[in-house]
């Protein structure tokens, strides 16, 4: 993934952010419903979900 520029840059990552919290919503789901046990999965995808966010905000301030 290669970004033309600030603004394109910061596109990809809420797209990130935005892919991340719909594979946080189905982790919770097959969790909540015993499809899936471990959920040190979850505690990483909301790890992950953090990082996007702080590097979003990164990005949006000024230089």
């Amino acid at each position: 993934m290669y970004a033309h520029g600030k603004a394109d840059f910061i596109v990809k990552l809420q797209i990130a952010l935005k892919e991340c919290s719909e594979s946080e919503c189905w982790l919770e789901l097959l969790i909540e419903n015993g499809y899936y046990e471990d959920s040190a999965i979850l505690k990483q995808c909301t790890e992950v979900k953090r990082l996007l966010i702080a590097s979003i905000n990164t990005a949006k301030k000024p230089v």
